[in-house]
């Protein structure tokens, strides 16, 4: 089913990391089963755990290796 409207509204801010590897984590309540993936051409050096759960509250944490490049990573959720 598509999510309601604003369901997504936690995430449009997106989450900010400098140049070492790091993790941040968003707290949120799904009214029901919700999957979190990560599209784009190169996205391992970022990673969603869990990336699937159920209804009720949860937590994922977001974790990104060092950036060996000196440029901008943005994959999309």
């Amino acid at each position: 089913p598509p999510l309601e409207v604003g369901s997504e509204s936690i995430f449009e801010q997106g989450f900010s990391f400098g140049e070492a590897a790091s993790s941040q984590s968003v707290s949120f309540e799904a009214g029901q089963q919700w999957t979190a993936e990560l599209s784009g051409e190169d996205t391992g050096w970022c990673n969603i755990s869990p990336a699937k759960g159920t209804s009720g509250k949860a937590t994922i944490m977001v974790s990104v290796g060092k950036n060996e490049t000196g440029k901008a990573r943005r994959p999309r959720g």
